[in-house]
């Protein structure tokens, strides 16, 4: 399943954040400027994710959550960003 493609990108999820970061200018603008930056394409895969990834080094407190159900989802949302092909995104994005 891994070599699936969709609508031109590697899977469902690396194109839904390219969504995202696309259609919202001040989330476009800081994504142009990682992909601009003038480190190698790891450095910028790794910037972008850690951008992106909120969850990532967050303390309980710093994330706000409300309802019995949250936990699933925020497990849910944190295992697709997993699928997210960031070397990608930077890479589409480096030929505008």
């Amino acid at each position: 399943m891994s070599n699936l493609r969709y609508l031109g990108w590697k899977n469902y999820e690396t194109w839904l954040v390219g969504v995202h970061l696309d259609n919202e200018p001040a989330l476009y603008e800081r994504l142009m400027a990682i992909v601009q930056n003038p480190d190698g394409l790891s450095e910028k895969a790794e910037a972008l994710s850690d951008w992106v990834r909120l969850d990532r080094d967050a303390q309980p407190e710093d994330i706000e959550l409300t309802g019995g159900m949250v936990a699933m989802y925020t497990d849910l949302v944190c295992s697709a960003l997993e699928l997210v092909d960031w070397r990608h995104i930077i890479t589409a994005h480096q030929e505008e």
